[in-house]
């Protein structure tokens, strides 16, 4: 269903778009976002945020950038939906600029590829990625032409080949390559490419076409940007091949979650967090030479945000949520961020099974906790996946090392190769080396295959037993007194 707008919304669509057509400077706003994660009811707020941010750079040329993740398996809002609002936004956000895709491991969640890609071309929403299917000729082109009046970008994307992430149902058939495989065999010649497409879907001609509405055929400067939906570990292994050239203005990076805005070696790089809390942009000035800067903004409720679209929202949420999840679970005196509120869900865990530590992977949490009456959905966006909680003990130099992996990681190209997405918990104050501790976490970092990830080494885990991880901190959440968040 397309979206409902004002006649004055309208009107100012028109005259961003129109703008957005004759700017002559060729210089150019990227507005990035990704693992939107069906954020259905800060999706008013997002349109109104992009929509201030282009109105503030006049002089540059706008394109939007959403690297992966648009939907989210676990939200009953986009599943009842079939993911309906996700696509009312994309469509939004394409009224305001052009937009380039770079696909995700969720984003396959509701509809099959050849779905997918059919319904973002219809959108003119240009998809890119270096995943492919078996026996299916649903595989995407890996890079993207978007040519403006003084330079043409060539967006090129990656996306994570850790196949647990992905929906069940694909995972057989998913030809997927380690990321600094892939850029390897590809990025020494990317500029030489004649593979990248860009006119609103997979399979087209790889002719660039124009976003200011120039159509003049004159060769414009080529461009590099990478998008990462492969998480800040791996981008580590491609950065020496980054490194050796040819350099992108940029490398925007996904699937962690985090926030976070560098500049090595010559490239900025950039994850823009998750759920639009934020989302981040690049202004690239071409003349005399060409610059970049780039920063993060938060998405704020503000008065430009469409009234209609925040109804439709809300409705939304009347039509779609069950009484079930409308259930009160309890009450808080204050919000808790999300780092605090992930604290005090360890912490619980912790103490209920006199364990010394509890650790939870960064991205099974969605948001933090609202202040007063807390749902069953506000709880389910706080913990997006129900796991098994299992335990383990360890002696006390390997627990320190271990805890090394809770700090934010930063991005140091040489650093530790393994460590992306963080761990939220709790621990002791002081570490003894000589001792042993319990220590307790979900059944998703305990898998073999994931403790060298998330843990940096390998422990012996075995079942708590009982009621899982969410059903023993709902509980909480309903018993005075275990509110604390020390």
């Amino acid at each position: 269903m397309p979206p409902v707008l004002s006649s004055a919304r309208s009107a100012l669509l028109l005259a961003l778009l129109l703008l957005s057509a004759g700017r002559a400077s060729g210089d150019v706003l990227i507005v990035h976002m990704a693992d939107l994660h069906s954020a259905v009811d800060r999706y008013p707020a997002l349109v109104a945020t992009v929509e201030t941010l282009i109105e503030a750079h006049p002089e540059h040329a706008p394109l939007i950038l959403l690297n992966g993740d648009l939907f989210e398996p676990h939200d009953p809002i986009a599943v009842r939906s079939d993911g309906e609002l996700d696509w009312q936004v994309l469509e939004r956000l394409r009224t305001l600029a052009p937009v380039v895709m770079n696909v995700g491991n969720h984003d396959y969640d509701f509809d099959d590829p050849p779905e997918m890609h059919a319904r973002a071309a219809e959108l003119k929403v240009t998809m890119i990625g270096n995943v492919g299917f078996a026996g299916s000729a649903a595989a995407l082109p890996p890079c993207a032409d978007v040519t403006f009046s003084s330079v043409t970008l060539r967006i090129v994307g990656i996306t994570t080949d850790q196949r647990s992430t992905w929906p069940e149902r694909l995972r057989e058939t998913l030809l997927l390559r380690a990321p600094r495989d892939w850029i390897a065999t590809l990025w020494p010649t990317i500029a030489e490419s004649d593979a990248c497409v860009s006119d609103g879907g997979p399979g087209s001609a790889p002719q660039g076409p124009s976003a200011n509405g120039s159509d003049d055929g004159a060769a414009a400067p080529l461009a590099l940007l990478l998008a990462s939906h492969a998480g800040l570990a791996a981008d580590r292994t491609i950065w020496p091949i980054l490194r050796m050239g040819p350099r992108p203005l940029a490398v925007f990076g996904a699937h962690d979650h985090l926030e976070l805005n560098a500049y090595v070696d010559g490239m900025r790089y950039q994850h823009a967090g998750m759920g639009a809390k934020r989302i981040g942009y690049a202004v690239i000035d071409i003349d005399p030479e060409i610059r970049v800067a780039t920063g993060l903004l938060a998405v704020a409720r503000s008065e430009r945000i469409d009234s209609a679209y925040a109804a439709e929202v809300a409705t939304a949420h009347e039509r779609w949520l069950t009484e079930s999840e409308r259930e009160i679970l309890g009450s808080l005196t204050k919000a808790l961020p999300l780092p605090q509120a992930a604290r005090w869900a360890a912490r619980h865990l912790a103490d209920e099974q006199d364990a010394d530590a509890a650790l939870l992977n960064h991205t099974s949490f969605g948001r933090g906790l609202p202040e007063g009456p807390v749902s069953r959905y506000a709880f389910d966006r706080f913990l997006r996946f129900d796991n098994a909680l299992m335990k383990a003990d360890v002696d006390g130099e390997t627990l320190r090392r271990i805890l090394q992996r809770t700090r934010p990681p930063g991005f140091d190209p040489d650093g530790d190769r393994e460590h992306g997405e963080p761990l939220h918990g709790f621990w002791p104050d002081s570490i003894d080396p000589t001792r042993s501790y319990r220590v307790l976490t979900s059944d998703w970092v305990a898998r073999p295959d994931h403790q060298q990830r998330y843990l940096g080494t390998t422990l012996d885990f075995a079942p708590v037993g009982g009621d899982s991880i969410k059903t023993r901190l709902r509980r909480a959440l309903s018993e005075p007194g275990h509110h604390d968040t020390r």
